[in-house]
């Protein structure tokens, strides 16, 4: 775990709306430290200076966070989402059973 990009893994559960936060104690992560990480990320991959992140990147990372403006479930649908991926996980476990 050591050798690994533990701010990568960390970023792809967090970006993952099925996850998002629930998984992080916020004394332990918290959501500066988050933020930190990803305009580290995003500066990596787009070969910029941190200081030169667009602001926005921490605009969003806070509305996804707290699921405000276009995070939000009226927005999103992250739920019908989910529950359509429920659905066909279903189906597909119950058409091999047969």
């Amino acid at each position: 775990w050591a050798k690994a990009d533990q701010d990568l893994f960390l970023t792809c559960l967090f970006l993952n709306p099925f996850f998002q936060s629930q998984l992080f104690n916020v004394n332990t992560i918290p959501l500066a430290v988050l933020i930190g990480i990803l305009r580290h990320l995003y500066c990596h991959a787009f070969k910029l200076k941190n200081e030169d992140a667009p602001s926005i990147l921490t605009i969003q990372t806070m509305d996804y966070f707290t699921y405000q403006k276009e995070f939000s479930e009226e927005n999103w649908g992250v739920d019908m989402v989910h529950q359509a991926y429920m659905d066909e996980v279903y189906v597909f476990f119950s058409d091999n059973l047969l």
